[in-house]
């Protein structure tokens, strides 16, 4: 059987149509060597996605914990290349097609330009600045010192060994970026690779899940690592005053040439409100050095996304 240059994961709960949104995107991929591996995690009794293609498997995992998804979805699928999705995403036309041509260069991972697939309202757009401003259409292509997380692609050769951490300490991306860095191994985006995004519109719900991750992302450093109780306490005093004036300094820097100034700046109240409580979800995970999945998984594949 010949092997795939691409597999595409993605992980669907409980919201039906937006999991069969994202996976028909996928199959309707053209002139792209693909193959797509739906995990489906709903519980049990609930309505199947009722999708079949040649390129398409469906695993029924009902109720698994978020890093087990992924794990689950990389040990299924059998491409070259293994790229993350979220169930909340709309890959566009040619998305397929731009990564596989992303990886003709000597990159070990590779993120996505994201669009927004719940447009015409203000939170909305300021969601996706806040969550995805650093990739946000029109991106800048090439090698990129950090990528985002959950959309994101891999060689491989790089996940070769790692799958069982896949559950566990690096559940989330941002946690294997970092040690991918240390490694030397090249990130970068794939500018034409377009994905569109479906935000979170209240911004209390934005707030809460990036809170959630950030508390995650740090507990994970710390049992990867074997952190002191001294480090621990030193960086979730200095996160809460350090972290947000360092995120919005970073993304202001990746703004010049791309014609989103504007945006950024009618965003800037809901960026900084979650900059903020972010850091104070960092500081929650650094002191605790504990934080399981479950309310990441509620965010991914469980929460409404309105369209207003």
């Amino acid at each position: 059987m010949t092997v795939p240059r691409l597999s595409a994961v993605v992980a669907i709960g409980p919201q039906r149509e937006r999991g069969r949104r994202c996976v028909e995107a996928l199959l309707a991929q053209e002139d792209a060597d693909l193959e797509v591996v739906a995990v489906d995690i709903a519980a049990e009794g609930t309505p199947p996605l009722d999708l079949a293609a040649p390129n398409l498997r469906t695993l029924r995992r009902p109720g698994i914990a978020w890093g087990e998804t992924r794990r689950t979805g990389v040990r299924a699928s059998s491409g070259e290349i293994v790229a993350f999705l979220e169930e909340h995403t709309v890959p566009e036309p040619g998305w397929a097609a731009a990564l596989i041509r992303a990886y003709d260069e000597p990159w070990d991972a590779v993120g996505y330009a994201f669009t927004n697939a719940n447009p015409g309202s203000y939170r909305s757009e300021a969601s996706l600045i806040a969550d995805y401003g650093h990739w946000r259409h029109p991106a800048l292509g090439g090698v990129c010192g950090f990528l985002p997380s959950n959309n994101v692609s891999y060689r491989r050769s790089v996940l070769d060994g790692i799958e069982d951490e896949l559950r566990t300490v690096y559940s989330l991306d941002v946690n294997l970026h970092q040690q991918l860095a240390h490694e030397g191994r090249t990130l970068a985006i794939a500018s034409e690779a377009l994905v569109g995004h479906e935000n979170l519109v209240r911004v209390r719900d934005v707030m809460w899940a990036n809170h959630d991750f950030c508390r995650l992302m740090a507990a994970n450093r710390v049992r990867r690592d074997g952190w002191t109780r001294p480090r621990r306490l030193l960086y979730a005093l200095a996160v809460p005053l350090g972290a947000p004036p360092l995120k919005l300094a970073r993304l202001a820097r990746s703004l010049p040439g791309r014609g989103l100034w504007p945006t950024f700046a009618r965003s800037l109240p809901v960026v900084l409100a979650v900059y903020a409580w972010s850091a104070v979800g960092e500081s929650r995970g650094y002191l605790t050095a504990t934080a399981d999945d479950g309310a990441l998984l509620h965010w991914e594949v469980a929460a409404d996304r309105a369209t207003r």
